[in-house]
């Protein structure tokens, strides 16, 4: 009987060693392999409590578990084989008893888990990127066979995703129009994009660009070959990758670079950097800023507002839409649509998945899902949406990510912001109280999504509003609809 509970007891630290391999292959996953994305989030307070609490993360009911794809299963199987051979190796080199060495080398196992994950990642690299460049040279093939096709780019640090689908929802009126889906936005994705959903019948294609260095907007427009270039906005997101400001100016402005001299470019002429991007763009086509916009109203569940001798209704929640919308609306001007079929088109636009989406949850709350991303402008703009309205206000956020030096001044900011528009912040990561310089009984630390949730049910009434803010586990936003 004794033998049988000692076997149970390896099993279940043997189960404890496999569920280690998953959540490492999760998060190289999520940080798309990428070891200055890793080391990014290793700096953080969340980070290291991830990578030293194995005992806090390794559970059936929460565990960060990857998309099981192709890679991903290849990656984990050759990670468990190294760790096998390496109990095989350890267990002949350790001169104790048997159910010692096994003890010893499972406790092993879980501490060498994210190096021994690495290490598989590694050896996978050369296939990879030789797959990838494959991808890559057939998608250029194939897109040098549409020399009719319209592309457009468009880049940004925030607003890209919005524009995007403004822009196509409005040229689908009159064209065939392929878009890059989700956000397959890096110079693979769009590459995929291509070989998959390109066909003869398209006429325009809208190509969200997305990049964390300089010189990664230059390969996907060497791909694509845009001719009209869209620049939402710049800040300081993914400063932390980017290493500069002028660093990030520079990446976005390479679609303006790649540009053919009669192409045009539209910049958001809110924003500062934009501003000057504009001023030293040199095209032979007008150069757009957005202009003066009258009689802004921002209703619960859309905004509305005069330009151009033209009323427009956007079903869309906040301000910042204005801008999004402006950028697209002279997109499709250049292309000649007018300013009455823009209108009449726009009013089909819903909310998109993740970004300042409605939707009616739990005690009869309206809760604001703009999880799909998180950066300064963004959340400052949710912000001022939720200002507007009446109501106790609650957010729930695990704050923004991969800002390097200039984190905890935005983040302070923010939080000035926050606690004088909410009547409860909910955080699931301890960073925030790190940037806060006076503490508030408003915030509240939690980080398990089960104790977020009944915290919320306990709280939440009728007509209650909850933003959603950055990237929280899913289980969260499936639980809270009724």
């Amino acid at each position: 009987m004794t033998g049988f509970f000692i076997f149970l007891f390896f099993l279940y630290l043997f189960f404890q060693s496999v569920l280690s391999l998953i959540f490492y292959v999760y998060l190289w996953q999520i940080k798309e392999y990428r070891i200055d994305r890793l080391l990014c989030h290793l700096r953080t307070t969340v980070g290291k409590r991830q990578v030293l609490s194995y005992l806090n993360i390794l559970k059936w009911k929460g565990i960060r578990r990857p998309v099981f794809t192709f890679k991903v299963v290849l990656i984990f199987f050759l990670t468990l084989i190294l760790e096998f051979n390496l109990w095989f190796f350890l267990l002949k080199i350790f001169p104790y008893d048997f159910y010692l060495r096994i003890l010893i080398i499972i406790l092993l196992m879980n501490t060498l888990a994210p190096v021994l994950t690495s290490f598989s990642i590694f050896i996978f690299k050369p296939i990879t990127y030789s797959l990838k460049k494959l991808i890559i040279f057939l998608a250029k093939r194939k897109r040098a066979q549409f020399s009719d096709i319209l592309v457009i780019g468009i880049t940004g640090s925030y607003g890209k995703t919005s524009t995007k689908e403004i822009l196509t929802t409005i040229l689908a009126e009159k064209f065939k129009v392929l878009k890059t889906p989700k956000n397959w936005n890096t110079e693979i994705g769009v590459a995929k994009t291509i070989l998959r959903f390109l066909k003869k019948e398209h006429q325009i294609f809208v190509v969200e660009m997305a990049a964390y260095k300089k010189g990664e907007i230059k390969a996907i427009c060497g791909m694509v070959q845009p001719k009209i270039g869209v620049i939402t906005g710049i800040n300081e997101q993914h400063l932390a990758l980017f290493g500069s400001l002028e660093n990030t100016i520079k990446a976005k402005y390479e679609l303006i670079e790649s540009l053919p001299k009669d192409g045009l470019a539209v910049f958001n002429g809110d924003n500062f950097y934009c501003r000057k991007m504009a001023e030293k763009t040199k095209l032979k086509k007008r150069v757009y800023l957005l202009k003066e916009v009258k009689n802004i109203r921002v209703g619960k569940k859309r905004i509305s507002f005069d330009f151009e001798k033209q009323r427009f209704q956007l079903n869309l929640l906040g301000s910042h839409n204005v801008a999004n919308f402006l950028a697209a609306f002279f997109v499709a001007k250049d292309i000649d649509f007018s300013s009455q079929e823009i209108a009449e088109t726009v009013g089909k636009i819903g909310s998109f998945e993740g970004i300042m989406r409605p939707f009616l949850g739990i005690n009869q709350a309206l809760f604001i899902n703009d999880t799909y991303s998180c950066n300064p402008e963004g959340f400052k703009a949710a912000l001022s949406y939720l200002e507007n309205q009446k109501g106790k206000k609650i957010i729930v956020t695990p704050g923004m990510i991969e800002l390097g030096k200039a984190s905890a001044r935005i983040h302070r900011q923010i939080a000035e912001k926050l606690l004088s528009v909410c009547d409860l912040v909910i955080t699931t990561k301890k960073d925030w109280v790190n940037y806060l310089e006076t503490k508030s009984d408003k915030i509240i630390i939690e980080e398990d999504p089960e104790k977020v949730l009944e915290l919320l049910k306990r709280e939440l009434k009728k007509d209650d509003i909850v933003l959603l803010e950055g990237r929280l586990p899913k289980i969260i936003t499936r639980s809270l609809k009724v």
